[in-house]
Order: C-alpha cells, then structure tokens, then sequence
C-alpha cells in the first residue's frame, strides 16, 4: 500500500538513530536523537507527502518557499480528503491523489517516476531549538562535516534509561526491588532514579543511591553488576584507599575480571599494578574462573600485554622482555607456559608482540586507544606488519630472530593435519617472517619460505600474493607475471588474483593483457561452451553482480563447483574487477557508477573501505591528467568529505563494555587527499579535517607536526585549540603542547604543563625524563627539582640511568 511506512516515511539520513530505541525502549522525552515515531507519517501527511511531487497541481511552481508550499498543499489536502474521510479508506484516498498527480503532470503508466528533487516534503518536528553553532548554514552544512563533528551517540552513562522510566516513582520503585529482591537490575534502577530524582543536595542523594544498591548487596551478594555500580558510585565519595579496600572485599564476594579490572586502575605505583596482574592472571587460569574460553584467552592476553606495556612506559623494557618470554616459551621452571591455552589467534598476537619489542622496543600502539597512552584495555586485535624497513638495518641478530619465529610458528601450530587450517591462523608471522628476509637483504630465503608454503597448502591465495609480492620488490616483471598467471590458473574463481594480476600488468603499461585479465576472471565463472548469446564481460559481471542485464538475454549457467555462495564471497573484487574493466575501455562515467553502487552494495565495513580507498584512488589519478586543476581538485575534495562523513569510527571495544572511536581509515583518506595539494595548501585542509574530527588524536599529531615542520607556530597553536576541553591524556599531544610553549617562551606555563601532563600520565619514564631536564635548566631550585624526581620515585617509574647521565651523581635514588 502506498501508505506502508517502507516507502512513506520522514527518516531523516543526516540524523543519529537513537540506540537505545533501536535494542530496546527510550524512556528520554527529552532524547535529541531520531526514533521510529519521529519518522512516521501522522494524520495527513501521507497525503501532503503524494501532492509534493506536483506542485502544480494545488497552484504553486516548483520554485515556491517550502512555507507556501506547505500551507497550499495542506489547504488542497483539506479541501479534497476531507468529504471523502468516511467514504473511502486511506490507501483508496492515496491512489486518488496519484492518478490526480499524475493526470495534471501528463504522466501516462508505466512512465510515471518524478525525476526532478522536491522542493517540500514533510519533515520531522523538532523536539527542541537547536543550539545556535548547530544552525550555522554554509559550505560545511552541505558536505555534512558536522556529522563527524557534533552527531556522537548517546553515551553509556546513559545506560540508566533502560532500568528506570521517567513515568516511575520512587515509591513504585521500592515495592517493586522489595517484592523481587533478587532482581539486581530493579535495585540498579532504584539507585539511579535516586541519584536524579532523591530529596537534598548531590551528596546526600549519593548517599540515598548507595543505600539502596547496599540493600540490593545483602540479597544479591555475588552480582557482579550491583558491585560494579557500587564501586562507582563509592568512588565519588570515598578516599582512593577505601575504594581499593571496597574491591578488595568485592573480589572475594564475586572474583569477577570486570571488579579485578576496577581494582587494577585504583592502584597508583607500577609495582601495585605488576602485582593486581599477576592475581587476575592467577584467577584467570584457575579452576575458579568459570567464563567462555574465548573470553579467558581474551582476557589473558589483554592482562599479559597490559603487565607488559605497564613495564615498557615506565622505563624497564628488559624486565618487560622477559615477562614476555617466560608466559610464551617452555623452560624448566615453567613446562606449562602461560599462553599455552590462548586461542591460536591470540597467541599470534603474543608472538607478534614480543618480536616486535625485542628488536622495536615497544608493543604495537594499534593494540590501544590512541587517544590514552596509558596502559589500559585492548581495542583491536588485528594482525599486523611490523616497521620492518630497508631503511633501517634489523639491530637483533638474524638467527636470534629466526629462532624466535620458529618458536612461535611450532607453538601457534595445531596438532590439527589440514594445513590450510595452519596457514591462516600463522600468515601474520609468515608475513613478517618474509618481509624481515627481504628488508634483511635475503630474498632467496623469503622466496623459499613462501614456496615452501605453497607447496604445503597449493590453495592458499594469500601465500601467492605474498610470493608475488616478493618478486615484484626483488624480482623482475616477468616473474611477477609468471608467480600470479599460475596462480591465476590453479584459482580460476578468485577475483582478488586476477585483481593484482591486471594491476601488474598496468604497473608494466600493458592494458591489452589487462584487460584479458579482467575479462578472464569474468568468463571463470560460466560455462560458456555451446552458447550462442552475446555474453560480453560488461552482462557477465552485472550477472555475478545482481546489476540489470538487456532484457531478453539469457545468462550463462555456472561451471560447476562454483554456485552464489562462491560468488558472494568474491563480491569486493569482483566490483573492483569490473570498475577497472569499465575504465580502461574508457568509460569513465560508468567505472564511476560502477565504485558507487560498490560501496551502497557491500556490507563489511573493510570491504567498503577498501572500495573507498580504490575510487578516491581512480579520481586522483583522473585529477592530476585533467586540464582544470582546479575543478578536479574540487571534485575530489567532494568525495573526501562524502567518504569521511560515511564510514562509521565508533566501534565496539574487544570482549567489554563500550566503545572506541577508531579513525585509522580517515587518517589514510586524509593523507592520500592532502598528499595531493600544494604545500601552502595543506594547514588549511588539516585544520579544516580537524575541525570535522576533533577527536582525532591521530591527526591532531599529524597536523602539528606539520605546523613545526613548516615553522607556524601561530598554526599550531590554532590546531591545539580544536583539540577537546580536557586534553585527553596523549603522550605525543601533550609533548607537542609543551615544545610549543617552550617555543613562546612561556616558563611558567610549561611547568604547570607539566605537572598537569604527569598527573595523566603517571608511568611514562619519557615524559618524567622531560620534566626533570626541564627543571634542571629553567627551575633554578634545587627543592623542586627534587620534588619532581621524589614524585616520580613514588610512582615507580624508573629513570635511575637518566639521572646518572645528566648529573655525576643524582639527587635521588630511583627505584630499580
């Protein structure tokens, strides 16, 4: 029916959908996000929703203002439904109206499709004014910049809307806790409606809130979440050593990982913290913890990594090394190593990790939020290549290395027999393996590594791109053809092959072979033997794609082994495939179409990514061959902003509660886009991505160090202002914030930098390191500089070989 809210609706695309509606129930009046009810027709919009295609039809242009247009439509509506409301239904009164439409726009079926934007349709109703920066019309309104600027979903301090609803009383409340005191959540839902809506001042509803969650307690003493809330809320009101007894008490209630995680981050001394890992480690492998083996191994590796990282920032990295070492190898002292039962991915993880401390001397910052360079939880676990470089000469021995690879490899590898099963769970250290050999300057044994392991596992596509990959650096054209032509062959339905494949053949300027390439990976998948029918590549890929064929022609059946599961598992490069293909026969309005549908089409988010990445990648290189620099450069800035305001940043973090804003794709887009300009174009555009992302640590770091590199400070200091209030507590930020000062001259404000950086940073030996040479040559006092090292001394963090370098003998011991 044409009143089905599928098609008649008010969904705004620019607008939050409200999560708390979308999993459950939003008991907000108040909530500024978009809800199902705020997107539906009422009363007779749908009639004003049909009449806006043709304006013409109640007297107006299609250039009148939307308030007249509203105004005659409503007044047309009233005039032709109303003697009709109780003669007809909804849906008969709707096919009135459109055969009115179009019989007035001269439309005769079946071509009856408005192709012109409306002027006015029916919008949502404002539940409140916005503010008057959200009001703000111009250049950046249009691209949707304030998407990624000032749309941030609810957070999770919100989460108390679900346990108690605005139409609740605290007396209603009550008796419902009291009737079902084992329900945790009622008592949970008490505390807060007492926080928001008790009698007295803050403090005193505190108290109430706390009262009520130490009566959920006593029925409910192994609750993990009535805990959690009560150490919470404990913690605004108590001293820093009575919450840690709280947890320590708690602990012993309920021995919860959650509850031993608030424990962990109450302790201020890196000492007190090495020593509430080693007992949630203690409880994790225990008989005692009684969670999902996924999870364990998860929390295992999150704790080991935490320990380790903790040791790394605060200045003992040998100490770091061999916590690493004694929880991954089997010794004597320990023939049961700690990461014994990890799951293979994690333990690939943990392999990873200590190679790259051992010859990087740090963890992979990927592991962490960016924007906290304190040690803390995990938020991505996604395998990755470590900063080996040709640039850089490998500092740890070759056969160390190769020894410790070896290890991880036996250790990672299942007593299961399939070798593809192997492969996949140990590519990540086979990547690295083979990258350490080329940068090494040993090619032959990276190319005997992945020969080897095709010889083992013949199926495995990633192994010929790596062996590609390795010819291609190392090899000549010739064998880069020859590796991915076989592997062509032997995969003849992997899209991804003959994706690399054409691009090689491009890199060499061969577009012929390219394009049989493309054509060939098309025709891979058909059974085009005995058929008649004009099957050109272009209605091949719009078959395996779901596009619109001619009408009349008779796709070709699959060859056999393949069927839609097969193809929908190569649907990313079969888009890229098939763009290219579109491309290098010139047509470049298609090969546009073609990136477009891709992203509307794919549902990963990294595939869309990828995608992305490909079609801003085609419009530079369209860009820098067109005669009018400046319309392309616009044009691309268009699509930058179109794919930064697309793809989501806020993700959820690995095995806990919330969520983290993850901008690693948006810095890559930036920089391809601003690697295309001028350099006195480039602090205008970071300043302006920084004003869309203020949140991104990333490239807030990005954007400085530009500034200095270019000697505008005045730059720099505008950049720092687009950083949040609070600055959040980022190593490299804060440095950079300090050297500006330092630059101005500023004495004074350096030190309470300082002091202030410290206080969120309590562990870094690099930045104590800073602030003690600081006070050495600009404090003047002894007293203070004594104080400095006195408090960093209290915090465990170890600067005893600093010390003895820039004095003959230090102030102060610090500890070992």
């Amino acid at each position: 029916p044409l009143n089905s809210p599928t098609f008649s609706h008010k969904v705004n695309p620019f607008k939050v959908v409200c999560r708390f509606h979308l999993t459950g129930t939003c008991n907000d009046e108040e909530c500024r996000w978009q809800h199902l009810a705020d997107a539906m027709f009422s009363g007779d919009e749908v009639y004003q929703d049909l009449l806006s295609y043709h304006l013409p039809l109640v007297g107006l242009t299609d250039t009148a203002e939307p308030a007249m247009c509203q105004q005659a439509i409503m007044t047309y509506v009233k005039k032709m439904c109303a003697p009709n409301k109780d003669k007809m239904s909804e849906n008969d009164q709707c096919l009135l109206l459109v055969s009115q439409v179009n019989e007035h726009a001269k439309h005769v079926p079946p071509h009856t499709t408005f192709l012109e934007p409306r002027g006015w349709r029916p919008q949502q109703v404002e539940k409140r004014e916005l503010r008057e920066e959200e009001n703000e019309e111009g250049e950046e309104r249009r691209f949707g910049k304030d998407v990624l600027r000032k749309s941030s979903p609810p957070s999770e301090d919100q989460e108390f809307r679900y346990f108690a609803s605005e139409g609740e009383t605290l007396e209603s409340l009550e008796a419902a806790a009291l009737k079902e005191p084992q329900n945790s959540d009622l008592w949970i839902g008490l505390a807060h409606k007492y926080l928001k809506a008790g009698t007295g001042e803050e403090t005193s509803r505190l108290d109430q809130a706390l009262n009520v969650l130490s009566r959920g307690l006593e029925a409910n003493e192994c609750s993990e979440d009535l805990w959690l809330q009560y150490l919470e809320l404990y913690s605004r009101r108590s001293e820093r050593q009575e919450v840690l007894e709280m947890c320590q008490q708690a602990v012993e209630f309920i021995p919860s990982y959650k509850i031993w995680w608030k424990h962990l981050s109450l302790e201020d001394t890196v000492e007190a913290k090495d020593n509430v890992c080693c007992q949630i480690l203690e409880f994790l492998t225990s008989p005692e913890y009684s969670g999902e083996v996924e999870s364990r191994s998860h929390y295992v590796l999150e704790t080991l990594l935490y320990r380790t990282q903790l040791w790394v920032v605060s200045g003992r990295r040998s100490r770091a090394l061999q916590i690493l070492q004694d929880s991954l190898k089997q010794t004597k002292d320990t023939p049961t190593p700690l990461t014994s039962d990890l799951a293979p991915s994690d333990r690939v993880m943990c392999w990873l990790c200590f190679i790259n401390l051992l010859e990087f001397h740090t963890l992979p910052s990927h592991l962490w939020d960016p924007a906290d360079s304190n040690p803390g939880r995990i938020v991505c676990k996604e395998p990755f290549l470590m900063q080996w470089s040709e640039k850089r000469s490998v500092t740890t021995p070759r056969e160390s290395l190769l020894s410790h690879f070896q290890d991880a490899l036996r250790s990672c590898t299942s007593k299961s027999p399939a070798a593809q099963e192997n492969t996949q769970v140990c590519l990540p250290l086979y990547r690295n393996l083979v990258l350490m050999e080329r940068v090494s300057d040993k090619v032959s044994s990276a190319r005997g590594v992945c020969k080897r392991l095709l010889k083992a596992c013949p199926g495995s596509v990633p192994i010929c791109l790596l062996l590609a990959e390795v010819e291609a650096r190392h090899g000549t054209s010739q064998d880069t053809v020859k590796v991915l032509q076989d592997a062509a062959s032997r995969h003849g339905q992997s899209a991804e092959l003959h994706h690399a494949l054409a691009k090689c053949f491009l890199t060499q300027g061969d577009t012929d072979s390219a394009l049989g390439a493309l054509v060939t990976c098309a025709q891979a998948f058909f059974n085009l033997e005995g058929s008649s029918e004009d099957h050109t590549p272009q209605r091949l890929y719009s078959k395996l794609l779901g596009q619109p064929v001619p009408l009349g022609y008779t796709s070709p059946s699959y060859v056999e082994g393949v069927d839609h599961t097969t193809v929908r598992g190569e649907q990313l490069y079969l888009w890229l495939n098939y763009s290219l293909l579109l491309d290098l026969q010139g047509d470049s309005v298609g090969s546009a179409e073609m990136y477009e549908s891709a992203v509307c089409s794919l549902t990963s988010t990294r595939d869309v990514q990828t995608v992305w990445m490909e079609y801003l990648k085609y419009h530079l290189s369209r860009s820098q061959a067109s005669p009018d620099k400046m319309a392309a450069t616009k044009t691309l800035r268009e699509l930058t902003n179109r794919c930064l305001v697309s793809m989501p940043t806020r993700f959820p973090r690995q095995q806990s509660q919330g969520h983290w804003q993850d901008y690693s794709f948006h810095n890559k887009v930036v920089d391809l886009f601003v690697g295309c300009l001028e350099k006195g174009e480039r602090s205008a555009a970071y300043e302006n991505f920084l004003r869309m992302m203020p949140n991104n640590v990333n490239l807030a770091l990005r954007a400085l160090e530009h500034a200095f590199t270019t000697g505008d400070l005045q730059l720099a200091r505008s950049l720092l202002a687009t950083v949040p209030a609070g600055q959040p507590p980022c190593l490299g930020l804060w440095q950079l914030t300090v050297h500006l000062a330092l630059q101005d001259g500023n004495v004074n404000k350096v030190c309470r930098l300082y002091r202030q950086a410290t206080r969120l940073l309590p562990h870094h030996a690099t930045l104590w390191k800073d602030y003690i040479l600081f006070e050495a040559v600009y404090g003047g006092k002894e007293e203070r500089l004594n104080g400095v090292i006195s408090r960093c001394n209290q915090r465990g963090v170890n600067v005893d070989e600093y010390l003895s370098a820039i004095f003959k003998s230090p102030p102060t011991s610090s500890k070992s």
